[in-house]
């Protein structure tokens, strides 16, 4: 397992400062935001998502123009992602609008963008489906199956794909 890194150190606690600031002078957030932070990044988490940057990795070229995440929760993978060698564009989707606000403080730099919306209907957008595109779920656990699979119907057939769950 890598080790945390000092950049990704302080960006876990400057975010936390963030948080606790917001829940206390704009209660845009609350104090839950806090511990749901924290568990996004447990040990599982981490190394789920640091085996998934690393074997992706492999597979990637200069032909990827982006990376779409979908469950980026607040961006573990993103940043991790990008400090693995991904330098585009990563846009990460999830249907809860406190992970945009909370991203935007953790991301680790501005071309990982976050986006509030419902993952299941990313494909029905042709600006994100097709072949240069990579396409991550990274809450495969919280999916139905069913949905999952109709969701990849629907993506460019010549897509790189990496499907990653904690459990």
């Amino acid at each position: 397992m890598k080790y945390i890194t000092p950049s990704l150190f302080n960006k876990i606690i400057n975010t936390l400062n963030s948080i606790y600031k917001d829940s206390m002078y704009h209660g845009n957030l609350d104090l839950y935001r806090y511990k749901d932070f924290l568990d996004s990044l447990s040990e599982s988490q981490y190394e789920s998502k640091i085996w998934a940057c690393e074997y992706l990795t492999q597979l990637t070229s200069e032909k990827h123009d982006e990376c779409i995440v979908l469950g980026g929760w607040y961006g573990l993978f993103s940043f991790l992602f990008r400090k693995e060698g991904f330098d585009k564009r990563i846009t990460n989707f999830d249907i809860d609008p406190a992970c945009k606000i909370i991203g935007e403080k953790f991301k680790y730099d501005n071309d990982i963008v976050f986006e509030t919306m419902d993952g299941l209907t990313i494909f029905d957008q042709k600006k994100y489906n097709n072949e240069y595109k990579i396409f991550v779920c990274t809450a495969c656990e919280h999916l139905d199956q069913e949905d999952l699979v109709d969701l990849l119907k629907k993506k460019d057939r010549g897509m790189l794909v990496c499907l990653q769950s904690n459990n």
